[in-house]
This record gives C-alpha cells, sequence and structure tokens, in this order.
C-alpha cells in the first residue's frame, strides 16, 4: 500500500513540474485580466468639477475598459441630506470614498481605511473677510469672531496653524452654524472658515466684495479631497483597487485638458446647490480654482508623498488633535503585490516543490535512508550555523552603514545651518557698527551676503522689536511692520536673544508667509554705547534644508525621525513618522545643532534583519544541498 501511495505521489509531482509553467502562466493572466465587477464611488458634495476626474473616467469608458461598472454617488440623498462618504465606506455601502482631514480622525479612532490618492494638493478650506477688513497673516485672526459650520472638521484645521503659532484659543472667539456669505453683513462676525471656491463663486451671484485667503497660504500643509477605502476592499479585491485607482487618475487627466467637454457634462447633472442658469459659470469657476488646488500641471495628479503625510500626522499630533500611537504608513496604499513579490512566491515555491519531492522519494533509499537522514542533519546543522552568522554579519554591516549615513546627514545638515548663522552674525555685527543705516544700506549689504545662505528666504531686521527692513522684499511683505512683542510664537525666543546676547535657532514653524521655516536670531547691541537696537533673523526654508543635506533622497533607504524640545521642554516632531522611534530598534544620533538639541533616529525601511527575499534564497540553496546529497545517496544505491 505504501509504495503505491509513494508511485502516486511521484507521478502526481513528476506531473506538476511539467505543468509549473502553465499554471505560473496562467495565474499571471488571472491577475491581469480585468473582471467586469461593480463598485461605488461616495461623493462628499453635489457634482460639480471638483469630482470632474470621476465623471470624466466614466463617460470616456475608462472604468469600463479596466471592467469596472462605477456608481457615482452625489454627497446628497434623495431628500437632499449631506451623506458622510465616510460612514457610507465604513459601513460598506460604498466601495470608495472622497473626503479629507476627517479620514485621519477616523483611523484615529481605529477605522480600517485606506489612503488612495488625495486629488488636491492644497486645501480648499479658507479665511473669508469683507474686501475692507482682510485677513493677510494668521495673527490678524487675533480678537476675530470665526464662524464656522457646525460639527465641521476644518476648525482642526486652522487650530493646527494657531498652535504652530502659539495663539491660544483663548484669542480667537469661535461660534458655530450654517455659512452663508452674507453673513458678513452681521456685525457679530468677522471671518467666515469655509471652502474658497464655493464661497468666492456665492460672493459674486450676491454681488458682494470679499477677501479670500486660502489655510495653505498660511501655511497649511493639508491636501484635500482625498480618494480612499476600506482595507477590507483591498484585502478581497487588490487588483479591482489599482484598476479603479488608476482610471479615476486616468479621468482626472483628461477632464483637466478638455474643460470645456467636462463642464458641459457636469452641468447637466441635478444639483439643487446651483440654480440651472448659473451651473456652467459655477464649473467654470470650480475649473479654475482645480487647477490652483490640485496644482496641475506642475505636480502629477494623485501625486502623495509619504513624507508630507508624516508632516500632516505630526502636525495633528503636536497639536494634541490626535491621539497616535499607529503607524501612518500602514494607511497609505501601496500596489499589493509587486514584481519582487511574485519573485519572493516563486522561490518559495520551488523551495516547497524540492522539499516535497525528496518526501515523497525518501523510501526508495531503501536501507541507505540511515545514511541520507545522517546527512540531512550534518546539512541542516551546518545551515543553521551559516543562516545565523549570515544574518548576524548583515545586522552589524547596516547598522555600521547606517550610523555612517546618519553621521553624513549630521555633518551636511549641521554645516548649512551653521553657515546661515555666520552669515546672520556678519549681518548683526554690521549693524551694531552702522547702527542708523537705512534701508537702501540694508539692502545693499543683505545683496552681496544673501547667495551665500543656503535655503534662506529672507533676512530680516527689527530694530525696536518691529521689522522694518526684509530682504528680499518681494514675497515677504507679510512680515514687514511685525512687532515680535505681539507674537507669540516668536516672542520667547527674541527675548532669549537679547537678554543672553547669543544666536537663537527655533524650531521649525509654519511662517506668515506661508510654508515651514526656521528662524536664527541674534541679538544687535550698538558697538559704542552697547544699547539694545534690536534683533536680525534669518529665515531659512527647512524642507529646502533637508533636501540639500540629503534626508529626502534618503528616505527610500531609512526611516528618519528628527524630534526636539521646546521651550516648555515637550517633545516636538520636527520630520519623520513617530512610530518608527519605539518600533523600529532605530538609532539615536545627536544632531549638530547651535544652540539646539535635535535628536535623529534612524532604521532601516526594510529592517534591521535579513530581507524575506534574501533568506528564502539562503533556505532555497540549502535545500538545494539537501537534494544533491539525496542524488549521491540514490548514485551509492544503484552502484550497489
Amino acid at each position: 500500500m505504501l509504495a503505491i501511495f509513494i508511485q502516486v505521489g511521484a507521478m502526481t509531482l513528476t506531473t506538476l513540474f511539467r505543468l509549473l509553467p502553465l499554471l505560473l502562466l496562467l495565474l499571471l493572466t488571472a491577475s491581469n485580466a480585468p473582471a467586469n465587477q461593480s463598485v461605488s464611488l461616495q461623493l462628499r458634495w453635489s457634482p460639480s468639477f471638483q469630482f470632474a476626474g470621476f465623471y470624466a473616467a466614466q463617460s470616456q469608458k475608462y472604468y469600463q475598459q479596466q471592467g469596472i461598472q462605477v456608481s457615482v454617488k452625489s454627497g446628497f440623498n434623495e431628500y437632499e441630506e449631506l451623506v458622510s462618504p465616510i460612514e457610507e465606506v465604513m459601513t460598506g455601502r460604498a466601495d470608495f470614498g472622497v473626503d479629507d482631514l476627517q479620514l485621519l480622525d477616523t483611523i484615529d479612532d481605529g477605522g480600517q481605511l485606506v489612503i488612495l490618492a488625495p486629488i488636491m494638493q492644497k486645501s480648499a478650506t479658507a479665511l473669508v473677510t469683507t474686501a475692507t477688513n482682510p485677513i493677510t497673516k494668521i495673527h490678524d485672526l487675533m480678537g476675530k469672531t470665526i464662524k464656522v459650520p457646525k460639527d465641521n472638521h476644518l476648525i482642526k484645521e486652522l487650530k493646527v496653524l494657531l498652535n504652530a503659532h502659539q495663539i491660544s484659543l483663548d484669542e480667537v472667539h469661535f461660534i458655530f452654524g450654517p455659512i452663508s456669505v452674507t453673513d458678513l453683513h452681521s456685525p457679530n462676525i468677522d471671518v467666515l472658515l469655509t471652502y474658497g471656491a464655493n464661497v468666492e463663486f456665492n460672493a459674486r451671484l450676491h454681488n458682494l466684495q470679499v477677501s479670500v485667503i486660502h489655510l495653505s497660504d498660511l501655511g497649511s500643509s493639508f491636501f484635500g479631497n482625498v480618494l480612499f477605502t476600506h482595507q477590507s476592499v483591498i484585502n478581497e479585491q487588490p487588483e479591482l483597487v489599482n484598476r479603479f485607482l488608476q482610471a479615476s487618475l486616468a479621468g482626472w487627466q483628461y477632464a483637466l485638458t478638455h474643460e470645456l467637454q467636462i463642464i458641459e457634462q457636469l452641468s447637466q447633472l441635478n444639483n439643487h446647490l446651483v440654480p440651472r442658469n448659473d451651473r456652467v459659470k459655477y464649473n467654470q469657476a470650480y475649473a479654475a480654482s482645480m487647477q490652483q488646488y490640485m496644482q496641475w500641471p506642475q505636480v502629477t495628479v494623485g501625486h502623495s508623498p509619504r513624507s508630507r503625510w508624516h508632516q500632516i500626522f505630526n502636525d495633528l499630533y503636536n497639536s494634541n488633535l490626535m491621539k497616535g500611537g499607529w503607524n501612518i504608513d500602514d494607511y497609505l496604499y501601496s500596489p499589493h503585490i509587486s514584481i519582487r513579490q511574485w519573485g519572493l512566491y516563486f522561490i518559495m515555491l520551488v523551495t516547497g516543490v524540492v522539499v516535497l519531492f525528496i518526501v515523497v522519494r525518501f523510501n526508495s533509499l531503501q536501507e541507505y535512508r540511515h545514511v541520507f537522514v545522517i546527512g540531512l542533519v550534518i546539512i541542516l546543522l551546518l545551515y543553521a550555523l551559516i543562516e545565523y552568522n549570515i544574518c548576524q554579519r548583515h545586522e552589524q554591516t547596516l547598522r555600521f552603514k547606517t550610523l555612517q549615513s546618519a553621521q553624513d546627514l549630521n555633518t551636511s545638515l549641521g554645516n548649512y545651518i551653521n553657515n546661515d548663522v555666520i552669515l546672520v552674525k556678519n549681518l548683526a555685527a554690521y549693524i551694531a557698527v552702522n547702527p542708523s543705516l537705512d534701508k537702501a544700506e540694508f539692502l545693499a549689504f543683505c545683496a552681496e551676503i544673501f547667495e551665500q545662505g543656503e535655503a534662506l528666504i529672507n533676512l530680516a531686521a527689527a530694530p525696536n522689536l518691529i521689522i522694518k527692513m526684509i530682504y528680499p522684499i518681494t514675497g515677504n511683505e507679510a512680515a514687514l511692520g511685525m512687532d515680535y512683542r505681539r507674537v507669540p510664537s516668536q516672542k520667547a525666543l527674541v527675548f532669549q536673544a537679547l537678554n543672553e546676547r547669543k544666536t537663537v535657532f527655533s524650531n521649525p514653524m509654519q511662517l506668515i508667509q506661508g510654508g515651514r521655516g526656521v528662524f536664527i536670531r541674534q541679538a544687535v547691541y550698538t558697538s559704542q554705547s552697547d544699547e539694545p537696537w534690536g534683533v536680525v533673523t534669518a529665515t531659512v526654508d527647512i524642507n529646502d534644508l533637508f533636501a540639500k543635506a540629503g534626508i529626502f533622497s534618503k528616505a527610500d533607504q531609512f526611516n528618519m525621525v528628527l524630534e526636539t524640545k521646546d521651550l516648555n521642554d515637550q517633545t516636538y516632531t520636527i520630520y519623520g513618522n513617530p512610530y518608527y522611534i519605539k518600533h523600529s530598534s532605530a538609532l539615536t544620533v545627536p544632531m549638530n545643532i547651535t544652540d539646539n538639541q535635535w535628536q535623529l533616529y534612524i532604521s532601516p525601511v526594510e529592517g534591521w534583519s535579513l530581507g524575506t527575499m534574501q533568506l528564502w534564497l539562503l533556505r532555497l540553496i540549502g535545500v538545494l544541498f539537501i537534494a544533491v546529497w539525496f542524488f549521491r545517496v540514490r548514485f551509492l544505491l544503484k552502484r550497489k
């Protein structure tokens, strides 16, 4: 009976070897062949050009070409009630959705949502005032009354900016309720927090002159209109998700290059918020806004850099608006199976087939089975020793290379920043001996030294702590006239520079001009009377600085987190995903930053252990040695 089983097993194995190429071909073909599947996409508002790409993908049959039938659902139900895309996807009533900041709130509460791609590179959230009372910088909100939609998440995006500039919520008054542009007529409302494109169009309809400034222009890094799905959809139908995403992005490319056609199509759809006669103008206005929000064609549609998501997460976490404790990278979509993974599966399959062959043919060794077993034990012991040594050497080598990379980053980043410190000291020394210099002298001196700096945004001089001179002026007008004594986020460091008479280096923060930067400040005391003149400041673009130092270029190889302490000794994440500090056995390297204590935590993206592919290749080699020994024993048996 046993002999029959072995013979059948051998025949089955032989057949499997012959059919293996065909099985692999069928598997790959099946994974790439589109199936005719029906899915639904839940929008967050009524049909308009802000969702043009999805409607274009539908009308141009991009979805059908991928074997998908897509039902695009308006953000309002048949009773004209607003529908939550997150709730629809979480409950399974929709397969995909479009939303924004609320996605991270849901994930923070344990929701298994996965971000596929942001459609807008810039958030549409805006501050709206009357034209005669514009907001030009975040500090203009102090003492103002801001109306916010009830139960709306937009306030969190604003709170991040307020926190970054250390503006207390007690200095801003919020009221909640339905938003209308006519609310600005009320003497009790100074500012509206709403979506910029909508309010600009409605203001024109009501013949109102308003001022609109987007939070992205004040430094907000949030995306808008993010396409997402549920993790269960990816687990069950990974290829469907990838095909849907690619077709959607192709639809956006078409919509942006065929505006008039898509506007005409969208204007025929039901939109109870916009009168039929105004829908073409409404979609034209939104089309113009979408190009700004998407930053197209400068930025590829759906561009989703992980470093930007890390920054968004850190902004929310540093503002105590998120519990954290989870890895945001786990919720950013990547294709389910790569070519490399297929290679790994193939190696595992070959290894399994060889082992199965040896097991099935084991009894054919007859009285030499004990010889094979003795050799097998020796090979396994040697293999275990070799694998252990290889893994240990791999980790030691990797730790050395990682530490070397960290030291290189430390050196380059420190050199760049310290170079800017020298420029600030030179400017302070020049003013100390020329305290009565005028704007022309200041601009002339700065023009000579500015190009020697690294990632400089501007150089500013603040006699009596009020910025009176700045270079270059273009693009930095918003900072002129700023009194440091009235800016909570900068006041403490300015007085520290004055009182301690030293260079003070700030943590990265949102800039009044927009974007993120660090301030290098030096107190100025006149050389003759030793009286305090004021301070000079160099503003440095932190992202440009990181790029020059090589941090961004190494992001594919290493998980890097930069942390520091603020004046209150609270931990502040400057860059990276803080999850990796505790969960990747990261190396800790103190950074050589003037008057600041920055810590770099660094670990390999692939982990410290030998990669799965390399490990299985090693195991395959071990199994092949066992196979060679097996056939050697069979050869001895035949010779006998």
